[in-house]
């Protein structure tokens, strides 16, 4: 997803092919990985039956596609490689690697440790390339890329990496030399740098929203000093950032609510059933209210853009269902008298919770083709089978016992 995205490697030939890539590598991990024996072992009736709300979405899916949009399918080829690569992106990044994260939990903190390296590195070199005057030239010159071509696409990689610095800084501070301690405060220091200079509002809203999260739940009882000093600082930060980039652009953003409401509230079927994965796409670029001249393919919200997708029936379960999660590990941190325990649950509440504030102005989290769903599946199903599914139906041993 980043080399389609790259422009030190020109990788952008492959970016309207990336579907296919996603198609080609997940038919090769199932060829890989599956066990005929283990598969007919299976109680598929008590799975589905314990995974009911996931098999409503799945028929909400189906009903969408073949009763509402029957035209994706019969006139774009495209439309069954992205199809699927959403339900390959559930299948691989919710179920199969949580599952082995849960039954290999050294290698947490391995990818841990992995986004750290990749944000400092990141952060590291669109500082570099930046005040290097490096920069490809075009309207981007002056924002820290990186090595992506646009700074908003580089931002979710420190909406990632800067939470998970912080979580691995407090969860092995005992066990670190002052060296890899003096390590991980400068990779911070560059996260949070190369942030800042891609001028992306939404992810600096985003960080700040999700790092707040994570002391409240780890503070307890000091949230209720605590709390008041954010609720003040953050907007005057916020502010202020916004002004530093000016305001066209939020307005910009704000207009492409119009088109998005209006795609919405066309027809009761659409509003509850959407337009179908990628005829939704199509349908928002030819919209007549759609003012911006740019090449403007999605609302940049997530919930709209789900709506417009999937329709309001899909939508509001999905949302109910991914609160009930959050809300779950909210109070297992909370809770928690273990301090790994706590930190961990409170990186996975954070980390969720700053991509998802960071897509109510980007709708990265509900694309295939980057780098932002990935992340948030996996943190939902480590949530999910360590609190809601309960660990003790996966034959394992507890992580933190």
């Amino acid at each position: 997803m980043q080399f389609s995205k790259s422009w030190i490697f020109n990788g952008r030939f492959i970016e309207h092919h990336v579907v296919y890539v996603i198609f080609v590598l997940c038919c090769l991990l199932f060829v890989v990985i599956f066990n005929i024996n283990h598969f007919l072992s299976q109680n598929f009736f008590y799975y589905l039956k314990s995974n009911l709300h996931f098999v409503i979405l799945f028929g909400l899916l189906i009903i969408s596609t073949l009763l509402f949009n029957q035209q994706e399918i019969s006139k774009s080829k495209y439309f069954i490689f992205r199809y699927f690569s959403f339900i390959f992106y559930f299948i691989v990044y919710f179920v199969i690697f949580p599952k082995f994260l849960i039954q290999n939990k050294h290698f947490i903190e391995k990818l841990v440790f992995l986004i750290f390296v990749w944000g400092s590195l990141t952060g590291f070199l669109g500082i570099f390339l930046l005040f290097s005057n490096l920069n490809p030239p075009g309207k981007y010159s002056n924002f820290a890329i990186s090595y992506i071509y646009h700074p908003n696409v580089t931002a979710f990689v420190y909406t990632t990496s800067i939470i998970a610095t912080i979580f691995y800084l407090f969860w092995k501070i005992k066990e670190l030399s002052v060296f890899f301690k003096l390590a991980l405060f400068l990779g911070l220091l560059l996260q949070f740098s190369g942030l800042f200079f891609t001028l992306c509002r939404a992810a600096v809203v985003g960080v700040l929203v999700g790092i707040s999260v994570y002391l409240c739940v780890i503070s307890k009882r000091k949230t209720l000093l605590i709390l008041p000093v954010l609720l003040i600082s953050i907007p005057f930060l916020i502010s202020k950032y916004i002004f530093l980039k000016g305001i066209a652009s939020f307005y910009s953003r704000a207009r492409l609510l119009i088109p998005a409401l209006d795609l919405i509230t066309q027809s009761k079927a659409r509003f509850l059933f959407g337009y179908g994965i990628s005829d939704s796409i199509v349908v928002f670029q030819r919209n007549s209210l759609l003012l911006v001249k740019d090449d403007i393919n999605n609302p940049h919200n997530a919930i709209l853009s789900l709506l417009i997708m999937f329709g309001a029936i899909f939508t509001i379960f999905l949302i109910i269902c991914i609160l009930f999660i959050m809300i779950k590990v909210f109070i297992r941190g909370w809770k928690s008298n273990d301090y790994k325990e706590k930190h961990f649950f409170a990186f996975l509440l954070s980390s969720m919770v700053a991509l998802i504030v960071h897509n109510m102005f980007d709708s990265q989290l509900v694309m295939v083709e980057l780098f932002c769903l990935q992340f948030f599946l996996i943190y939902l199903g480590l949530s999910y089978y360590l609190i809601i599914f309960k660990s003790r139906k996966i034959p394992i041993e507890p992580i933190w016992k």
